[in-house]
């Protein structure tokens, strides 16, 4: 008699080969029925784990046939027998479902920045991983419905194992198991905290047993090994062992490891990231620090999410807020052409928001205030300012740019008014470009900022008045002239700025005034300020 296996795996040797040509991944229930609906899961188990390797040709086909099989039994009750099963079949999926050194340099962005040369269509080792990985989430969520993951495994391989599977953006990862993973890791989290200070002690098993590791042959000399200011910081000689791919397994092999630390600092509270800084800080500094754009812009992201749980009491006992701003603001300066503009564009995404967020942290009292406002006045000094005067040709660093003014003023508030000497004239220069129409957003943008510094700087913007009327104006002019489509946002935002310009002027009278007079001399203004005039 044919054993029925056999036939699955000869269909599923059929679908795998289909799949790497984007047919369905799955095999339908027609050819499930030489199997019983409630087979053992022994019998599935030992037909099929002696027979996979890891991440080969054959794992996929069993794959494919434990999904089938598993979905086909559906809510059927385990037997005694099949627990061990579960179990074993658990271990197996785990054994193999990190993404290792065949994704390096996979992702949207790091495409181009490794020193591995890449063609444009991944390799079948990498499709077929990727699938793999794909069913293997599927596999995980189905025994968890039969026998949930918090039975049989430890805590610190499941979380691992899941917090790989997070982060969307991964090349590793769709958005159907990213979404699986995320919520078989909250039901599991659910369990875990249920356990009196089983999570706490979790996550440092994380931190120490698979974080520490894989960053341990990295070293940064501005901090000591407990995650404080090293005071005695001496600037090392270069070391050509940085680019070894071996002192930096946690970036050209397990490169899960830094979706698994986001996934933890994600989920730390102040006390932890107290009990657990010496753990957190070395590799942190370490991806912020990587020659990689891409690791730059994923360390100051993992930085701002570590900051939203961090004390001010903690980095001035440890002297760290000055070495992470020692470390992200030269950042503000990597923009075209020296930098490539679609990663200045994602270094400096994540750059920003850490930045402000230091100064939140770092400086969070009233008595504060100075520092924090000589902090952000870095910002817009050594990122916006400089940035635009280098840049201003590319016109999406442009438009960042620009949209980081709205962002910083409204967070210095009318301490901004010390900046408008050089904001007003620049937003006017955005506003007045002869070719501006051709980029519509970076006009929004710039109106919406011209907004932001009427709102926060409003008892200095009467000197101004004139300057911000002027560019308003020479965008809506260009605007009606070549008939932009999508124009009515930009035109409807250039009104709400008049109302609230003539609102900051107070004496409306005047106001009106100088309206009409710009009104007389271009027609085409008439409806820029037939709501006031």
């Amino acid at each position: 008699m044919t054993n029925p296996f056999e036939v699955l795996h000869n269909q599923a040797k059929e679908i795998a080969a289909r799949a790497l040509r984007s047919s369905p991944l799955s095999l339908d229930n027609n050819s499930l029925r030489s199997i019983p609906q409630d087979i053992p899961l022994g019998i599935l188990r030992d037909n099929l784990i002696q027979r996979a390797g890891n991440k080969s040709a054959e794992t996929l086909e069993c794959l494919i046939i434990a999904e089938a099989c598993l979905r086909r039994r559906g809510d059927t009750l385990l037997k005694t027998d099949d627990k061990n099963a579960v179990s074993e079949l658990y271990d197996w999926v785990l054994s193999f479902i990190l993404p290792e050194k065949e994704f390096v340099g996979r992702s949207d962005y790091e495409q181009g920045m490794a020193m591995i040369t890449y063609d444009d269509k991944p390799s079948p080792e990498v499709e077929r991983a990727r699938m793999c990985f794909t069913l293997a989430i599927q596999i995980l969520d189905l025994l968890n419905s039969a026998f949930p993951i918090s039975g049989p495994l430890e805590p610190q391989a499941v979380i691992v194992s899941l917090a790989a599977f997070t982060d969307e953006r991964d090349p590793w990862v769709d958005t159907e198991s990213c979404k699986t993973a995320t919520r078989l890791l909250q039901d599991f989290l659910e369990d875990l905290k249920h356990v009196k200070g089983k999570f706490a002690s979790t996550i440092e098993a994380i931190l120490k047993g698979t974080i520490r590791p894989l960053f341990a042959k990295s070293k940064n000399p501005a901090i000591t090994s407990q995650g404080r200011k090293n005071i005695r910081t001496v600037h090392a000689d270069y070391n050509s062992s940085v680019m070894d791919p071996e002192t930096k397994p946690w970036k050209y092999h397990h490169i899960y490891a830094v979706s698994v630390f986001r996934w933890v600092l994600r989920n730390l509270n102040a006390a932890l990231v107290e009990e657990n800084w010496p753990l957190i800080i070395p590799p942190l500094l370490t991806i912020i620090d990587d020659d990689w754009t891409e690791s730059k812009a994923k360390g100051c992201e993992l930085m701002s999410i570590l900051l939203q749980v961090t004390t001010s009491a903690t980095l001035s006992r440890t002297g760290l807020g000055e070495v992470f701003e020692d470390a992200i603001l030269p950042y503000l300066a990597y923009l075209p052409s020296l930098t490539p503009e679609k990663e200045s564009r994602r270094l400096l995404g994540e750059v920003y928001p850490a930045l402000v967020s230091l100064a939140r942290t770092r400086y969070p009292k009233q008595s504060d205030l100075n520092a924090r406002r000589k902090h952000l006045d870095k910002i817009v000094r050594q990122g916006i300012l400089y940035g635009y005067y280098h840049a201003h040709e590319h016109v999406k660093i442009t438009e960042f740019l620009v949209l980081q003014i709205s962002a910083l003023v409204d967070e210095m508030g009318v301490w901004s008014v010390k900046h408008l000497k050089d904001l007003v004239p620049l937003l006017s220069e955005v506003l007045a470009a002869p070719f501006g129409t051709a980029y519509p957003p970076l006009l929004l943008a710039a109106v919406n900022a011209i907004q932001a510094i009427i709102l926060n700087a409003w008892p200095r913007v009467t000197i101004y008045k004139g300057e911000i009327l002027s560019g308003l104006a020479m965008c809506w002019c260009r605007v009606e002239d070549d008939q932009l489509g999508g124009s009515h946002a930009i035109e409807e935002a250039i009104r709400d700025t008049i109302t609230l310009l003539t609102a900051a002027v107070g004496n409306t009278t005047i106001a009106k005034s100088d309206y009409a007079s710009l009104v007389n001399n271009d027609k085409r203004l008439l409806d820029m300020f037939k709501h006031i005039v």
